[in-house]
């Protein structure tokens, strides 16, 4: 059987793993998590032998549970074409193995990506975006549910405060939570749950403002709660894109309501979102909101290309130099 889970939550793909791990009852020697990240021939000729395990071995004859994390289905990628004839094989109901693919995004112009669609049991999970306010808070009351903690509509907002859209921090939150007696209120997660709210919004409005120093001091806060690098880069790309989005339509329609201009920039979720957006672009020019993302998708490559925490962090910084440098 082959999955496919999509998306940049990676705390709830991480969940509906393990819960396939459990429904098929695959003990901890018949579970293999394999990083998939591809950078040249080598990593593909490892990732296919892995796949032949999938598909010829097994450990007393029991069913095995593969997931193979982080597979780059983007064009460019190595080894997409050489990995489709064993997946196509691990499809069959009856191969030994179950086969878990895991990737943040995928493009759907590829041959492989458009197979594994329609082959693959797929499931997609997003992130819930920083802004939407109630469904935060509904996620919160969730997982805090799911661990046994009631929280009221404030307790709730309190904990989002604190954690941001992370599933994963709020998941450990409530867990540390279950353990006190009481009502949970606004108070007492203040006091217990240490903040680390980290969206990349506050790192994308520091850049937008060329403020070096504040921009520094949130992505060492970043770094600091082991934000991946990439998801940081996405999340400014994603930001930025926005900016752009809604400089350019209030270029042509300067007097659209939010509804308007929310359809034309195609933000989903609400749309008085645009009022902040409107706020924060009234300064920059769009030929500055250009150049800023240019410089986030050259990091975004370097990221890619150079790997090792400490490329990483070196590249991270150059994005905030260059910012205050060249954006202006």
């Amino acid at each position: 059987m082959l999955y496919l889970f999509t998306g940049d939550d990676e705390f709830s793909i991480e969940a509906a793993v393990l819960r396939l791990k459990q429904e098929h009852q695959i003990g901890s020697l018949h579970f293999r998590r394999v990083a998939a990240r591809l950078k040249g021939e080598a990593d593909v000729d490892e990732l296919i032998q892995y796949l032949l395990d999938a598909l010829t071995f097994t450990i007393d004859g029991e069913p095995q549970l593969f997931w193979f994390e982080d597979l780059a289905l983007t064009a460019g990628a190595p080894g997409l074409a050489k990995m489709q004839p064993y997946l196509e094989a691990l499809a069959d109901p009856d191969a030994p193995s179950m086969v878990v693919i895991s990737a943040s995004a995928i493009d759907g112009r590829l041959s492989l990506a458009k197979w594994l669609k329609a082959n693959a049991e797929s499931q997609h999970f997003d992130l819930v975006a920083p802004w939407e306010k109630e469904a935060l808070i509904a996620q919160a009351r969730a997982i805090a549910a799911k661990v046994g903690v009631k929280l009221s509509y404030s307790a709730a907002s309190a904990l989002v405060k604190r954690v941001g859209n992370s599933p994963r921090l709020t998941h450990q939150a409530a867990q540390l939570l279950a353990l006190h007696a009481g009502e949970m209120t606004p108070d007492l997660i203040d006091g217990l749950v240490p903040m680390q709210t980290n969206d990349g919004i506050a790192l994308a409005r520091a850049l937008l403002q060329r403020d070096v120093k504040a921009a520094m001091a949130e992505l060492d806060r970043s770094m600091a709660q082991q934000e991946p690098p990439l998801r940081l880069i996405a999340l400014l790309t994603q930001q930025v894109r926005q900016w752009i989005g809604i400089k350019a339509a209030l270029a042509v329609q300067p007097r659209a309501d939010n509804v308007t201009l929310a359809k034309m920039i195609n933000l989903s979720g609400n749309p008085n979102r645009i009022y902040y957006l409107k706020q924060e672009v009234e300064a920059p020019t769009l030929e500055m909101l250009i150049r800023l993302t240019r410089l986030v998708t050259a990091t975004e490559n370097a990221l890619k290309t150079n790997g090792g925490k400490a490329n990483e962090i070196r590249a991270m910084r150059d994005l905030v130099l260059a910012v205050g440098r060249v954006v202006a």
